[in-house]
């Protein structure tokens, strides 16, 4: 019975501690969002997007988290969620884009969650202001390939791509430094980029516990 008590408290602490931190991410959305209505500056709403579409793919984790309890979080349906919440901010002027998630299934501890949530956000953000210029439509698709040590998450779009030559310039820029830099430090992973005229797909690696 003690054991139980125990189980049961303990269950209940994560899930306000997950309450809480959903909670305050919301709040920093709100927060955002009304400095950047008050702004007249494009790049400070443009800026203002992108925080915002950071904060709210942390936010998807502890959403699940709090959801059920639990210390893990599905990575199906995170990355589910992650396009769910993105076709939720595309007005109906810009580019129909198709999302398609296939492979295995692989559950997450929160920290480690939050991490891939974040970069899949910015690889999907990216194809989006990238890839489709000028189409009405486009494909972005994600897939999840299970390892005995590490794990693997590709995102692929059919958008027009950029020259290799140019992908040492690339990297050089906010986003794929960010990606870069977290999934080396955050994931102890690698990260692999082909870009053509069908499209590019970047592949990350991560390892970390996994539960059942």
């Amino acid at each position: 019975r003690q054991l139980e008590d125990e189980v049961a408290s303990r269950v209940a602490l994560i899930h306000e501690v997950h309450h809480r931190v959903k909670n305050n991410l919301q709040t920093i959305i709100s927060l955002v969002g009304l400095e950047s209505a008050h702004s007249k500056d494009a790049r400070v709403k443009a800026f203002a997007r992108t925080i915002t579409a950071h904060v709210r793919s942390m936010n998807v984790t502890y959403e699940l988290l709090s959801r059920t309890g639990s210390d893990h979080v599905s990575l199906k349906f995170l990355l589910e969620k992650i396009c769910d919440n993105m076709q939720e901010n595309r007005s109906q002027e810009e580019c129909r884009i198709v999302t398609q998630i296939a492979g295995d299934d692989v559950w997450l501890m929160e920290t480690t969650a939050s991490t891939v949530a974040l970069i899949v956000n910015e690889l999907i953000q990216n194809s989006l202001k990238y890839a489709f210029k000028d189409r009405k439509q486009g494909q972005i698709r994600l897939k999840i390939e299970k390892g005995a040590s590490y794990s693997w998450i590709t995102v692929q779009d059919d958008g027009c791509g950029f020259d290799n030559k140019k992908i040492s310039r690339a990297n050089s820029g906010l986003g794929l430094r960010l990606i870069s830099s977290l999934v080396q430090s955050s994931l102890k992973g690698e990260l692999f980029i082909e870009t053509g005229e069908n499209g590019t797909s970047i592949r990350f690696s991560f390892s970390m516990p996994q539960a059942g």
